[in-house]
């Protein structure tokens, strides 16, 4: 296989946001989740690492998703405040989940920074603060989330610090949702831009 070959299985393919090609065996690997960083993912000798962008919306680092029509980046491990602002930096926001196929999306970028989440807690963090008032959870809008998978006893937080991560419960492919406070330890930061947040 050559790379343009690989490149056209990739966009053949409406999951496929980023491919890895080795030229000395002329192998293809496909992946519908984020695989970029020298961090995280498969970084091996030999493969060269590509990525499906949006021209004009998808800043350098970050992969564009067609099925949910947004790009997608990693940012590192901060705390809240951090995180937030580097998202703003790149005109994003953290990910808004609205369904359980983007929960599976989302699951699957989050198990790709598992072993890289402080304290062995394997949280990505999320769009959600828990507004006491409202007694419910509010995205960064402040409307009312309208898909939450949370892990029992995590529903109702004692105040509005809490914030929304993701948090691996065993299923690679299902994380919950779970709260803490949002600037007590680094977290998984990945941004989110779409045409909406502009």
């Amino acid at each position: 296989m050559s790379l343009i070959h690989c490149a056209i299985r990739c966009a053949e393919n409406r999951a496929c946001i980023s491919l890895h090609f080795h030229k000395g065996v002329r192998k293809c690997r496909g992946y519908e989740t984020l695989m970029l960083t020298p961090q995280a993912g498969t970084n091996e000798e030999g493969w060269i690492y590509y990525y499906s962008t949006q021209k004009g919306i998808c800043p350098q680092g970050y992969a564009h998703t067609r099925i949910f029509d947004y790009c997608v980046g990693y940012e590192g491990h901060f705390t809240d405040d951090v995180g937030f602002q580097k998202c703003r930096e790149k005109s994003g926001r953290y990910m808004l989940i609205h369904s359980p196929e983007e929960n599976r999306f989302a699951s699957l970028l989050a198990y790709n920074f598992d072993s890289y989440t402080d304290f062995g807690q394997n949280q990505m963090r999320i769009q959600g603060s828990f507004n006491s008032s409202a007694m419910a959870w509010q995205d960064d809008f402040g409307l009312n989330l309208n898909f939450t998978q949370l892990i029992p006893g995590k529903e109702i937080p004692s105040d509005d610090s809490f914030a929304l991560y993701l948090k691996n419960n065993g299923e690679k492919e299902n994380f919950k949702m779970t709260c803490r406070r949002g600037n007590r330890n680094p977290s998984a930061i990945v941004c989110v831009i779409s045409d909406e947040y502009h």
